[in-house]
């Protein structure tokens, strides 16, 4: 990461050095300052998932039936589930 993009760069594993320039990956990726981590999953089949830049809104856990019906809540609304 180097502010709010994540950055792509080649790596030799037997090296264990990284050479050439880094690239944009993703640019606008949510970030948590104060735990310095982004908000961002990725595959070894190259599929990324991140979480867009932007104000951290509470979020609410739910329970969710077969049918997609909302059955209950799990806790109190937090900004961050882990």
């Amino acid at each position: 990461m180097r502010g709010n993009s994540l950055l792509v760069q080649n790596f030799d594993a037997e090296s264990l050095r990284v050479s050439g320039e880094p690239d944009v990956l993703a640019a606008g990726v949510q970030v948590d300052p104060a735990r310095r981590t982004a908000t961002f999953s990725a595959s070894r089949s190259a599929l990324l998932v991140y979480a867009p830049r932007g104000d951290v809104a509470l979020k609410q856990l739910h329970w969710i039936d077969a049918a997609g019906k909302t059955v209950g809540t799990v806790g109190p609304p937090a900004g961050y589930y882990l």
